[in-house]
């Protein structure tokens, strides 16, 4: 193609070369009169030279000019039509308007015998007729192109196994995407793709996904600045197989303000307790009242409730934390003073909690709670701001963005058809054993002499 573009005789001395056959033999001049390939300026002349060939014959020869300005790759073109006249068509303008240039195009190749059977032997490809891959795509009686695939027999909607394949340059493509954005709380790229591609397929989703993330308005107003660290080994709880949420990491986030239905107060402060299982980085999110030891054991008994005790806990050493522990171990002396009374609460008894605290002052050893606190408060201030809910509203957009953090995928989403779906911490939530926190015997203590954490468990004895 380089060899067939002529320079101007004004710059062929640009293209001056000296040679010679021998050491002993004179020096000669030349000047190449032609584009030389491996020139820096080469691709972009032969390139700039067939796209304004496309634009002069776009009068005469409006299929291939519209073919030849944005079907062609250097001298290779990859185009198509919606029939077999158009087809005909399209051929025979491509080659008039190269062959007037100089450019003859060859090795045509077509998934239409027909289509090609009427070109010159030399033009046409050594090769056989293109075939179609069916399994690639498949046109639905709607007209609408869906992925194909080999997931005919799998359990799962329709949309799952043939998602629609849709042109990532359409503004509906885009629409859908945002979308999406907005639907998961502002969630980042991973999550974005692995959901649009539950029902669609954009083309070219990856850079789709980062130009929805990039213009998002909310988006940019909290992304901070990333430093890159210096990291250490990984410890033995991040890298040893176990159970979702038997070992755990634990933090508090917040202020947040809420208010109480029915009530003229002001709003009240509140926090978010985050328990994140070290091994699958599944999170539990738990609404706390405030930043008292009493309301943590309430949030870690409902955490057990609900996902089973833990083995190990690991968190920082903030004064609630602390006092939480000091408090548990009194629990246990006092529980363990009853254990004669029957031989399977001495049995649960003896299987306690195991706090463990990282270093003051250095939020660095516990990066993945601090992460996923990180995480949870983008998803909120982009979605809730500094609005100010009721408990309803605000227990309901705890669930919602847990929901969401645990739909994250563990490993880049591949762009595979034929995979099933991304993994994510949602997939080894399973149920276990649930065991409560050993509590002492309230009942036979007189209830005006209860706290207010004491009354919650004499409530909680009284079923029994």
């Amino acid at each position: 193609m380089y060899r067939m573009v002529r320079v101007q005789p004004s710059d062929q001395h640009l293209q001056r070369i000296l040679w010679r056959d021998s050491p002993q033999a004179p020096v000669k001049t030349y000047e190449l009169t032609i584009v030389t390939y491996g020139t820096a300026c080469a691709p972009y002349l032969a390139t700039k030279c067939l796209t304004q060939l496309g634009k002069d014959c776009q009068s005469t020869h409006p299929l291939g000019a519209e073919a030849i300005q944005k079907d062609f790759y250097v001298d290779d073109m990859l185009s198509g039509a919606d029939d077999f006249e158009q087809a005909k068509r399209l051929m025979s303008e491509v080659i008039e308007v190269t062959d007037s240039a100089g450019f003859t195009l060859r090795k045509w190749n077509s998934n239409s015998a027909q289509l090609i059977a009427n070109l010159p032997k030399h033009l046409k490809d050594d090769r056989t007729t293109l075939e179609l891959d069916s399994s690639s795509a498949t046109l639905s009686s709607d007209g609408l192109i869906h992925v194909g695939g080999r997931l005919l027999n799998a359990s799962i909607p329709e949309s799952r196994k043939h998602p629609f394949i849709l042109n990532h340059h359409h503004l509906l493509t885009l629409l859908i995407m945002r979308h999406y954005h907005l639907k998961l709380f502002h969630a980042g790229q991973q999550l974005l793709i692995a959901s649009v591609r539950e029902r669609f397929w954009p083309t070219s989703i990856h850079s789709l996904a980062r130009r929805v993330i990039h213009e998002c308005i909310a988006c940019l107003k909290n992304k901070p600045k990333v430093l890159e660290q210096l990291m250490a080994d990984l410890p033995p709880e991040r890298v040893t197989p176990s159970s979702p949420f038997l070992k755990v990491g634990v933090d508090y986030c917040g202020p947040f303000l809420i208010s109480y239905p029915n009530r003229k107060a002001r709003p009240v402060k509140c926090y978010v307790a985050i328990f994140v299982c070290l091994a699958v980085k599944a999170v539990h999110l738990e609404l706390v009242t405030d930043l008292t030891t009493a309301a943590f054991l309430a949030a870690l008994k409902r955490f057990v409730a609900r996902r089973g005790k833990p083995q190990v806990i690991m968190c920082d050493n903030a004064t609630t934390f602390v006092g939480a522990k000091r408090e548990l171990m009194e629990l246990y002396k006092l529980f363990y003073s009853q254990q004669f009374q029957e031989s399977i609460t001495k049995h649960a008894g003896s299987d306690g909690i195991d706090f463990r605290f990282i270093p003051p002052r250095s939020p660095n050893f516990g990066g993945l709670w601090e992460a996923q606190g990180k995480s949870f408060k983008t998803h909120f201030r982009k979605t809730i701001g500094l609005r100010t809910l009721n408990v309803d509203e605000m227990q309901t957009a705890l669930a919602q963005i847990e929901a969401v953090l645990n739909s994250r995928p563990m490993t880049p989403v591949s762009s595979d058809p034929n995979n099933f779906e991304a993994l994510t911490p949602g997939h080894f939530l399973v149920h276990r054993p649930l065991t409560a926190i050993p509590e002492p015997d309230l009942q036979d203590v007189p209830f005006n002499r209860l706290s207010m954490w004491q009354r919650a468990q004499s409530f909680t004895q009284q079923l029994w």
